[in-house]
Order: C-alpha cells, then structure tokens, then sequence
C-alpha cells in the first residue's frame, strides 16, 4: 500500500515537472497572436478553447486568436465564434504539432508577429514550447490550460502520467534526432 501511495506521488510529481508555463499570469500578454493546438479530440479541445477565451478576454479581446488542426478546425472556430470572438485566424491542415508551427508560420507571414502566446494542454504545453520555438523565432508565451486540472487527462489522474509520459518520450525521441 504504501508503494502505491509513493508511486501515486512520485507519477503526480513527474506530471506537474514537466508541465511548461511562464512566471507571467494569463491575461498580461500585450502583444502576438494566441495559438490555441487541437487535441485528438473534443473534449480536451475544449478546455484549451476555454482558457485561450481567458487570456483574450484579458487582454482586452484585441489579439487575433488562431486555431490549428486539420480535423477539429471548424469546430474550434465554431466555438470561438460563439462566444464573441472576432478575429480567428484558421490553420487547417496540421495533423502535428511540428505540422502546427510549420502552416501557422507561413500562414502569418504577413503579418506583423511580434510573439505567440502558446494554449496547449498541461502535458503538451513543453513539447509545444520546444516544437515552436524552432520555427517561430520571435517570443513564445505558455500559457497551458490549467482550467483542465480537473479534467480526464490531469496529472493528477493516471491517464494524466500516460499523456505527460507519452509526451515525455517524444521530447526525448525528438532530442536524438537533432
């Protein structure tokens, strides 16, 4: 029993390491485009269409917000667009995050882009950062989902440890290829 209860600690403490945010609190980003991933599906989707709502709105709901993901795209602007959001910028053909930043970056290329501010998931929000960072040469804000603390893939929860460990393998995967 008590191996469990150390395991239980130990995975729990893992999740909330390898989660990726910025000493800034949502809402203070002034400039940049906010970035909000899909997921594999809706449900997770949400909750990272919530928070990026939170940090638009504190911002005074003058930032473009883009939305990236070939097979959920209509539903994140659908949702967007439902709760006021006007300027939605539509990448829809990634089926990665490493496909994410490649489209988003062309697609913005245009226009002035100061930095991102980078919604993902708790387990997702490193990977991203570093995927990102690659291609985007200008300022990345964090700003991971925390309103999915609560949710089914939280690292507080065992299928939060598989999300953040898959995750956790690709980043270490990923760093020996390069």
């Amino acid at each position: 029993m008590i191996i469990l209860v150390i395991f239980y600690f130990l995975a729990g403490a893992l999740s909330f390491f390898y989660i990726k945010t910025d000493k800034k609190k949502a809402g203070t980003d002034t400039a940049g485009t906010i970035v909000v991933l899909s997921a594999a599906n809706r449900y997770i989707t949400k909750y990272r269409l919530k928070y990026a709502l939170k940090v638009w709105r504190g911002n005074g709901e003058i930032q473009p917000i883009a939305v990236c993901g070939k097979n959920l795209h209509r539903y994140m602007k659908d949702y967007l667009e439902s709760r006021g959001a006007t300027k939605i910028i539509v990448q829809d053909m990634s089926t990665n995050t490493l496909e994410d930043a490649q489209y988003l970056v062309k697609l913005l290329k245009n226009q002035c882009l100061e930095s991102i501010v980078l919604v993902t998931s708790l387990s997702h929000q490193r990977r991203a950062y570093k995927t990102f960072r690659k291609i985007f040469k200008n300022g990345i804000a964090n700003r991971p989902a925390w309103n999915e603390l609560f949710s089914l893939y939280s690292p507080l929860l065992p299928t939060g440890w598989v999300a953040t460990s898959v995750n956790l393998y690709k980043d270490i995967k990923h760093r020996s290829k390069t």
